[in-house]
């Protein structure tokens, strides 16, 4: 069940990874948008093994299907251990949630064992620790100031 549930942001992940590749601490510009910018910080990173994957949404369906085309942005950066931090500048104000992935490996697939994830993984507003969470419970919302947003990883086992 939870490889069901989490297999969407791994199919996510594969396609959208391979047309990024920046070094930690970067800055993105979405290509629409003009307002505030928005700094996540991932917590709780348990090694510098591959990659910080983020995948930012605007829209409800776009998240639910885990579907990054239709992202607002993405982000892959080297993993360092402990905390990473990026800001994307210029959003629009509006609601958005964010998907998050160690990619331990840089395989950019969400690996399982026995259906449980053996890389970490987070959302937004820390919904969903066993399942793909709804929009709203995943849910924040950008003004036009710097709105810093907290990611603290899940990992369930090693």
């Amino acid at each position: 069940m939870l490889y069901r549930q989490h297999r969407a942001l791994t199919q996510t992940l594969k396609k959208g990874v391979s047309t990024l590749g920046l070094l930690a601490g970067m800055s993105l510009t979405p290509i629409h948008g003009w307002a505030g910018d928005l700094t996540i910080e991932v917590r709780g990173v348990r090694n510098a093994q591959g990659n910080i994957i983020a995948v930012l949404y605007d829209e409800q369906q776009a998240f639910l299907a885990q579907d990054w085309m239709r992202a607002t942005a993405s982000v892959q950066l080297v993993a360092r251990e402990g905390t990473t931090r990026f800001t994307i500048h210029d959003l629009n104000p509006k609601s958005y949630a964010v998907a998050v992935l160690h990619d331990e490996n840089g395989n950019a697939d969400l690996d399982l064992r026995d259906a449980v994830p053996t890389e970490g993984y987070a959302y937004s507003q820390g919904a969903g620790q066993f399942q793909l969470p709804s929009f709203e419970e995943a849910r924040f919302e950008v003004t036009s100031k710097d709105a810093p947003v907290i990611i603290q990883l899940i990992y369930h086992q090693r």
